[in-house]
């Protein structure tokens, strides 16, 4: 079962090169995020002509179109080889319900609970943020006996080191090398950087380890968003698969020739995964 997550980067005039290279890598599930509304079309009968003929996408199970404007005009596209059942976005007590697409992947072994998201950036969207991973941990700790796959770009974190420490936005790295939460005014004390762990290192402790790290350890430096200004390149790692380990995943990779060919600012992130 080979799962690819690509935030394609709102980049419409893209959608046909996009679904192209995808298919070179024979994908059998493929989340999309930032996807414009105007996309979907192109995008949805290009991944149908890869086999993948279950598509999904989050506008369809929006209950408010007319607030899909602004920061909310992005969404999410699922396309799968396997039958699927969709999941109602309102599952999740988030802010942007549509920034969270799920579905129920009917498996040969047996049913995955699938979710995709994009996490609203803090510097444009505050709080929005933080509520956002508290939605989705408080979710996916009531469902701990599922096999579940959780993927898309988080925005988070801020760096990883070899030796394990990950730091994520609203901590602050001290000249000894240890890292403490920022406290900010009208917040409960370090709410901010126990938001953004709850998901990116919390999720491993209820059986949804982040794959990559878990495959290739600390010592692999790696990133999936770069951003040249003024000279500076940025790079984050911000695309995650997690997934129950009984899924077995084999292989995680990023895919950083579709970036490099412009075809977005994220390189997709490809896991194999021998689930029995």
């Amino acid at each position: 079962m080979r799962v690819i997550t690509w935030n394609v980067a709102g980049r419409r005039s893209r959608s046909e090169q996009q679904v192209v290279a995808l298919g070179a890598f024979d994908p059998d599930i493929v989340a999309l995020q930032e996807v414009r509304i105007s996309a979907i079309g192109d995008l949805t009968s290009g991944l149908k002509k890869l086999g993948l003929q279950n598509v999904l996408n989050s506008f369809q199970l929006a209950s408010d179109h007319s607030k899909l404007v602004g920061p909310r005009q992005y969404g999410e596209i699922i396309a799968t080889r396997f039958p699927i059942e969709p999941l109602r976005p309102e599952n999740f007590r988030i802010p942007w319900p549509e920034r969270v697409l799920s579905c129920r992947i009917k498996h040969a072994v047996g049913d995955v609970d699938f979710h995709t998201t994009h996490i609203p950036p803090g510097v444009t969207n505050k709080w929005i943020k933080i509520e956002t991973f508290e939605g989705i941990f408080e979710k996916l700790a009531l469902d701990t006996q599922a096999n579940r796959i959780l993927c898309g770009d988080f925005n988070s974190p801020d760096q990883e080191f070899s030796d394990g420490r990950v730091k994520v936005f609203g901590e602050r790295l001290r000249k000894d090398g240890s890292i403490v939460p920022q406290n900010h005014r009208g917040q409960p004390p370090g709410r901010w950087s126990k938001g953004e762990r709850s998901v990116i290192t919390g999720l491993s402790e209820i059986g949804m380890p982040d794959v990559f790290r878990a495959l290739h350890g600390y010592e692999a430096a790696e990133g999936s968003w770069f951003s040249q200004r003024e000279g500076k390149l940025t790079v984050r790692r911000f695309d995650h698969i997690f997934a129950s380990p009984q899924l077995n995943p084999t292989k995680a990779q990023y895919l950083h020739a579709l970036r490099e060919t412009k075809l977005s600012d994220h390189s997709p992130l490809l896991v194999d995964f021998s689930p029995s």
